[in-house]
């Protein structure tokens, strides 16, 4: 939208093209509340309206030109965009903006067993599956939270004042929610004042936290710290990092560990 201002801005004759897969602009933020809201509250479309925009919707008053189709490759050298779709477009000057995905780290079992937290599919999974526990008169849900970072800690806040909530409506359900971090505590790297003020909010609320606990591996049933200890779950989400997207790393771009370009 800032390109397009200013091309009109200064007469200039140039076409921008704004591609994705989703015909929508996924706001981040609402996933939390998607992921933790009751079915009987907001169904899946009403849900849609809050966390998601049209694209086509937010560029109607623009020159943007939106693709809806999912980028399979990039060619650098000849200047073509590849889609899934089979068309290609050429570019003179390109912005990768593809987002991150989750990283698994190599987490044996853990990609296969695990919920994540990226997208609206994965908000409505999440809520999905600790609803239909509870619906079907699962009586003591357990769910761990792999990584107590800021979206972990978010996440487990907010789960755990759901599940208080569906226990006036499903009277024999029981829960914990219980969040495993491999770092020394939670939200690494924010200030000391700040991990606090979480710590005590999580202890109120009732949140089991395990920090120096490193998840080794993962079935359907458990998962295995390095410690030596299996933790029994219902429900698996995991929140502990994000990578650059995969296709970066078949670009002929310099990279670092997590997949990002150097720049």
């Amino acid at each position: 939208l800032l390109l397009d201002r200013q091309i009109r801005r200064r007469h200039l004759s140039a076409e921008i093209i704004l591609a994705d897969q989703n015909a929508y602009h996924t706001y981040t933020p609402t996933l939390y509340e998607a992921a933790t809201t009751s079915k009987e509250t907001a169904n899946y479309l009403q849900l849609k309206e809050i966390v998601t925009f049209p694209i086509a919707k937010i560029l109607k008053k623009t020159g943007v030109k939106f693709v809806a189709d999912a980028v399979e490759s990039v060619d650098l050298t000849e200047g073509d965009i590849h889609f899934g779709s089979g068309a290609k477009i050429k570019f003179d000057f390109l912005i990768i903006a593809l987002g991150s995905e989750t990283h698994y780290f190599g987490i044996p079992g853990l990609q296969e067993n695990a919920l994540s937290l990226k997208t609206f599919l994965d908000a409505i999974k999440i809520r999905d599956k600790i609803w239909n526990l509870a619906a079907f008169g699962k009586r003591n849900i357990r769910i761990l939270i792999g990584g107590g970072g800021s979206t972990g800690v978010e996440l487990a806040g907010e789960i755990q004042n759901w599940l208080c909530a569906l226990k006036e409506e499903f009277r024999d359900c029981i829960s914990q929610v219980t969040i495993v971090e491999a770092e020394p505590t939670v939200l690494p790297g924010f200030s000391e004042k700040v991990v606090n003020v979480a710590l005590n909010r999580l202890k109120n609320l009732g949140i089991e936290v395990l920090v120096s606990e490193t998840i080794e591996s993962a079935d359907r049933e458990k998962i295995y710290l390095k410690s030596g200890r299996a933790l029994p779950y219902d429900v698996l989400v995991w929140t502990g990092g994000v990578k650059a997207s995969s296709l970066v790393g078949t670009m002929p771009l310099k990279i670092e560990k997590r997949g990002r370009v150097e720049v």
